[in-house]
């Protein structure tokens, strides 16, 4: 019997034992269906739902395989590869379970920063890494203190706003900029963030942290004439899709000492399109979309899609009412179902200009 719902990624056993008392579920590994297996083929083609790992792409040729197909996930990544006008046009639903992990992330950038701050941490850790003779054995270099510090704050998103609270605990002064919210914008008073334009962020800033939300217009964003305005010895932590940068620029502002360190957590296809100059750099640091990887943020995650999943199905069936034992999810995720990520950038805007 043909799945209802295709798993090529794994959620949680909780979840997945939830799911599979209503539907038909059927687990395929990535491995299974890259290679062709009939099985796994069949499954695709037949199954209503499926739950896709953030490095499948989601195309118009995928979807016209996946002809059954009415609503798609993903545990981590969001939407970046996933091209929603083909969704749209085939009628499938996209599910975005990117605020469970919200927190997770919001703790990535904080680790990320404290580290920075500390060359000793950082050298020590990539010379261990690389392990070899023909690197230079760290500087310890004396560090410096996030106390008194001014942070930017590039991207007035949902980690943005979970991580203000804690750095301002820290005694940080915070600055921000975000181009689709004005600075007259309520919400930054509510996170009591001082709003600057970007050249003014680049210019106060002792460090910078991007959650800038992605849309194509804002590739290649943070480049040359961004970078120029930069406090000199500046510290750079970005969760934003690593194509916000320019890498040429982003190069020159690492080897000439603007930038003295940067981390970028991001899809790991598109740090793959930065030159091998700038990947050589030794104050560059490239993670692969770990931030939001966490055991409680999986667990999060797993019950959204479970959740999201079934309410689709019946709804696309003609069962509107939602079954007595709906699945109990931590109370974060209670605000996953009154705000979509995909709504928040417009409800800031129309917070901004209303």
């Amino acid at each position: 019997m043909q799945a209802e719902v295709l798993l090529l990624d794994a959620i949680s056993h909780d979840a997945l034992h939830w799911l599979a008392q209503r539907y038909r579920v059927t687990r395929r590994t990535l491995a299974q269906w890259q290679s062709g297996d009939e099985e796994t083929l069949a499954d695709f083609a037949a199954s209503r739902a499926m739950v896709l790992p953030a490095t499948v792409k989601v195309t118009a040729e995928f979807l016209q395989g996946a002809r059954s197909l009415e609503v798609l996930g993903r545990l981590t990544g969001g939407t970046s590869n996933t091209d929603l006008t083909a969704c749209q046009d085939h009628g499938v639903t996209v599910l975005n379970s990117q605020r469970a992990s919200v927190h997770s992330s919001a703790e990535y950038v904080l680790a990320s920063l404290l580290a920075l701050h500390r060359p000793g941490l950082w050298e020590g850790m990539r010379a261990a890494s690389l392990a070899s003779s023909q690197h230079e054995a760290p500087s310890h270099a004396p560090g410096r203190e996030l106390y008194r510090s001014v942070v930017g704050i590039l991207g007035l998103g949902p980690v943005s706003m979970a991580i203000a609270p804690v750095l301002q605990a820290l005694g940080v002064r915070l600055v921000g900029y975000d181009p689709a919210i004005h600075s007259s914008a309520e919400i930054w008073q509510k996170f009591n963030i001082y709003p600057l334009p970007l050249a003014g962020v680049m210019s106060t800033a002792d460090a910078v942290c991007m959650q800038m939300i992605f849309a194509t217009r804002f590739q290649h964003y943070i480049n040359e004439h961004v970078l120029k305005h930069c406090k000199r010895g500046q510290l750079w932590v970005s969760s934003s899709r690593s194509v916000l940068f320019d890498g040429a620029a982003l190069h020159r502002a690492l080897v000439d000492g603007r930038i003295r360190a940067c981390l970028i957590d991001s899809a790991e296809s598109e740090m793959a399109g930065f030159s091998p100059e700038l990947l050589s750099l030794p104050n560059l640091f490239l993670t692969p979309r770990i931030g939001g990887q966490t055991v409680q943020a999986q667990e999060k995650a797993s019950w959204y899609l479970a959740h999201r999943i079934d309410g689709a199905l019946q709804e696309s069936s003609g069962f509107l009412d939602r079954p007595d034992d709906a699945p109990t999810m931590p109370g974060e995720l209670g605000a996953l179902e009154a705000t979509e990520p995909d709504q928040l950038p417009a409800m800031l805007r129309q917070q901004s200009f209303g």
